[in-house]
């Protein structure tokens, strides 16, 4: 049942958008058991990368100082595994999210398997269903449509804060058609051809 299912609402902030080659540099997870968004239970962490460019520093502001007393993903990846461990993950863009998670666990010899739903591809099943077509490709879009109050972007806890309180709106309509959540994992993919506009 949907309204007992487990889910982990994932935001990260990296270093570019190519998944075999940048790395992250923050990670946000919110869990959530059906629509209740369990925030006093958020997990939030800077990661130290490798090296960091000058143009990501532009989009999410984390630069070398923040980043000095953060530790590597290898030193977190047992405490992210366990979160994510029989959850669904949340998010937009939430494929570019999960690929880049699956390299930095594949970069120290793990393999994790994730189940994930991307909540712009629940949004566009929303809107077909209800007869009006809207082509929501971005989480501005979404943070207007249901009216949540604009906080600062580009910060991995906000960003998830915002993508639960939407998913949140999204499965109690989906509560309300029956969707069972072997569907939802159908409905909730995003083409994988999708790329974030933008970091973070």
């Amino acid at each position: 049942m949907l309204s007992k299912t487990k889910f982990s609402v994932l935001d990260l902030e990296t270093t570019g958008l190519d998944t075999k080659r940048d790395e992250i540099v923050s990670i946000a997870i919110i869990p959530m058991i059906g629509t209740k968004i369990l925030v006093g239970r958020y997990y939030y962490s800077f990661l130290k990368p490798k090296k960091i460019n000058a143009k990501s520093i532009k989009i999410h502001g984390i630069d070398i100082k923040i980043l000095k007393n953060a530790r590597s993903f290898v030193e977190i990846s047992d405490e992210i595994n366990e979160i994510l461990k029989d959850t669904v993950v949340v998010g937009c863009d939430t494929g570019f999210d999960v690929e880049i998670l699956r390299y930095e666990f594949s970069r120290i010899n793990k393999k994790v398997e994730l189940e994930w739903i991307d909540i712009i591809q629940i949004e566009k099943w929303l809107s077909e269903r209800s007869g009006v077509r809207r082509d929501f490709t971005t989480l501005e879009q979404l943070v207007k449509k249901y009216k949540l109050e604009d906080i600062y972007r580009h910060s991995a806890l906000a960003d998830a804060y915002q993508a639960a309180q939407i998913f949140q709106f999204q499965l109690k309509k989906l509560l309300r058609l029956r969707v069972r959540e072997k569907e939802l994992l159908d409905i909730g993919k995003r083409r994988q051809e999708v790329v974030p506009l933008s970091i973070g």
